[in-house]
């Protein structure tokens, strides 16, 4: 049987790893909608919007590499201890 401390750090690394691949296409998808169209969009507010939204995706993105970097040092401090959810700081509770 796998020990729960291990189960979890490998459930939200799935969990950020899924968020961040979702994230980085979301950006480049955006990114490349903007620069295909830079000429349609010029004064609009699309042009404004997709720019505020390629923002967000790339602070998403930076936000998901940053939990996953977290996990990693969690699960090195907790190693050898007996704590299931990793200190308790990445509880999702009411999901």
């Amino acid at each position: 049987m796998i020990p729960p401390k291990i189960q979890l750090k490998a459930l939200w690394e799935m969990r950020f790893k899924r968020i961040l691949k979702l994230e980085k296409e979301s950006f480049h998808f955006y990114q490349e909608l903007l620069a295909r169209n830079r000429h349609l969009l010029e004064g609009t507010r699309a042009k404004e919007k997709l720019e505020v939204l390629i923002k967000d995706e790339r602070r998403h993105a930076q936000a998901a590499e940053r939990l996953l970097r977290f996990v990693d040092q969690k699960a090195k401090k907790t190693n050898g201890k007996n704590e299931g959810n990793m200190g308790g700081r990445l509880e999702c509770r009411g999901i």
